[in-house]
């Protein structure tokens, strides 16, 4: 196999995609979304945590939260409750004396929790002289919204380069491309890993438009391409699949639609249930694909919680090439 061989390959087919209106469209498909919404997101660092608690709170304990989020004041623990349950992730707060209770709905963030008990901590143990001591860097920073949104961008660029590539293998079947290549001096490792390396890298294209137009500017960039480039394995596995099991354009779009329906759900459901609820989806490798990119975009996630990310998603998705082996052979000794 030739590294040499292996990059020719992939500049060919940078050069022939840049010259379809068709691949255009698709590269540019999640930066045009990307560009939409940073004109619809709120660029400024604002409030994003809403605070419920009761009458029991001090006056100084409400302002002093105010520093944190939005406080919401109600007249009874039940009220404070029913709050808490609606959708927006409110997190409770009841004070008893001198100790407070987080009360949460169950499906919250992480980071939730354990950005309030900092909160809490600062304000249980400030005194007159401490009330400059600020949080910084710690949970959302901006719009809940934001980071969902950027994460369902990057996760829709999986898919659309996932498609590319199925579309550009299927065309090189059809047409006879393939037959000529396989022919020439070009091994069946160096055609697959030049397949390979061309989802990755529009990936990361994408990655870096997305994350440059919505403005994320707080991040770990390390976590967050580790998380993409085992992402992206999922797009090499798609991509193999659609350009091996498609006989058209039109088929093609359909597998790709299917697929992208059924790992949406997981993600959906990853979202809304409750975190108990999760084993059921933990079979995706877009829940912990959206899961991690997500949690790396508002600086939830220390290291530990990457490489277990990666682990689990590198799990999935290499089970998932490798059950495509044999078709790839298949295909590529007998092309059409």
């Amino acid at each position: 196999m030739s590294f040499r061989m292996i990059f020719a390959l992939v500049f060919k087919d940078i050069r022939m995609h840049f010259k379809s209106l068709f691949f255009i469209a698709l590269f540019l498909t999640p930066i045009m979304v990307s560009l939409l919404f940073s004109f619809i997101l709120p660029a400024s660092r604002e409030k994003s945590y809403i605070f419920a608690t009761t009458t029991d709170a001090s006056e100084k304990t409400i302002s002093s939260l105010g520093n944190f989020g939005d406080v919401e004041v109600f007249e009874s623990y039940e009220h404070m409750n029913s709050r808490v349950l609606q959708e927006d992730n409110a997190i409770g707060i009841d004070f008893t004396g001198s100790t407070a209770f987080i009360i949460l709905e169950g499906n919250e963030p992480s980071f939730f929790e354990d950005y309030t008990k900092l909160v809490l901590t600062n304000l249980l143990q400030s005194n007159e002289n401490k009330s400059s001591v600020t949080l910084s860097d710690i949970g959302e920073s901006s719009s809940s919204l934001k980071f969902y949104i950027g994460a369902g961008i990057i996760a829709l660029s999986v898919f659309i380069g996932g498609l590319v590539l199925g579309i550009n293998i299927l065309k090189e079947r059809k047409v006879g491309t393939l037959s000529s290549v396989l022919v020439s001096s070009v091994s069946k490792k160096s055609f697959v890993f030049s397949k390979s390396i061309f989802a990755v890298l529009f990936t990361l294209a994408e990655l870096f438009s997305i994350v440059l137009l919505l403005r994320f500017e707080v991040i770990n960039l390390f976590m967050l391409i580790s998380i993409v480039l085992s992402g992206s394995l999922f797009s090499i596995f798609l991509g193999f699949f659609i350009g091996l099991n498609s006989k058209s354009q039109i088929t093609a779009f359909y597998n790709t639609l299917i697929i992208f329906g059924i790992v949406t759900l997981s993600v959906l459901f990853g979202i809304f249930a409750p975190v108990g609820f999760h084993v059921f989806v933990f079979w995706s490798p877009l829940y912990w694909f959206f899961n991690g990119v997500y949690n790396i975009l508002n600086n939830s996630f220390i290291w530990y919680d990457v490489v277990k990310h990666l682990g689990i998603s590198l799990v999935i998705n290499l089970a998932l090439i490798f059950s495509l082996r044999g078709k790839v052979n298949r295909v590529l000794d007998e092309p059409e």
